[in-house]
């Protein structure tokens, strides 16, 4: 099993949203990430899609963006995005997968899964959606504290799960949408690394910067944790090799 890594696909197949007004390298994005997610990804693989899935504002509304990530390759863990207007809960989504026979979805909200067998090697995952954290230069306490303390205690529960999961010798990586640093501080405290050096996360995985200003954003070894920034644009849309089983 290899585990893959790629967020904001930001699909609008049923939704007249189209992302290249952000950039010619938006055209036709979707459709040039499943030929490169159809080379990559074999069934038996696993694909982490933290968050910005669909434009879409319902459920209804996401269906075709959904059925398009079924249709490919391997099982697809899934979390939340800041534009994931269609998100409601999590057992209205799952029953709504259920439904459409949507069986290689599966969706991640303050909680864990134990990836791989015994026998050729395992890994964790855990995540939550995050938020901007105090050290940014954008934040404002007033709208931004009463989100960040939720996402941080969200991201204790995934963390308190992944830990029942966990044997001491399996690696444990955790999904968010937003960084969980700034580019100004990114060994700083705040909540969210605080809990990952607390908890031994090994790897870290986050999408949402886009552009330009994702050169800034660093990636690699932080706190003696590996980061990687698997925004579709920023990896061409093309998934991310993450971790793989012997």
């Amino acid at each position: 099993m290899i585990l893959w890594g790629i967020a904001d696909p930001h699909l609008s197949i049923s939704t007249d949203k189209p992302m290249d007004v952000f950039g010619d390298h938006w055209e036709d994005h979707h459709e040039r990430m499943a030929v490169a997610w159809r080379e990559q990804v074999r069934t038996e693989d696993v694909v982490l899609l933290p968050g910005d899935i669909s434009w879409a504002m319902t459920l209804d509304e996401a269906e075709a963006d959904l059925r398009f990530l079924h249709d490919l390759p391997g099982q697809k863990i899934i979390g939340r995005g800041n534009h994931d207007y269609w998100w409601t809960t999590l057992r209205k989504i799952e029953d709504f997968c259920a439904d459409k026979g949507f069986t290689s979805l599966s969706f991640m909200r303050h909680n864990a899964f134990i990836l791989g067998d015994e026998a050729a090697g395992q890994i964790v995952v855990c995540g939550t959606r995050g938020w901007i954290n105090p050290t940014d230069h954008v934040w404002q306490q007033s709208s931004d504290e009463r989100i960040y303390l939720r996402e941080v205690a969200r991201l204790k529960l995934a963390l308190d799960d992944a830990a029942s999961l966990r044997r001491a010798d399996t690696p444990l990586l955790v999904a968010l949408h937003y960084p969980p640093f700034n580019r100004g501080n990114p060994s700083g405290k705040n909540g969210f690394m605080d809990l990952m050096r607390d908890y031994g996360v090994d790897y870290c995985i986050f999408g949402h910067v886009h552009g330009p200003s994702a050169r800034y954003i660093p990636e690699g070894d932080i706190a003696g944790i590996h980061f990687f920034n698997v925004a579709s644009d920023y990896l061409q849309f093309k998934p991310l090799r993450l971790w793989a089983s012997s």
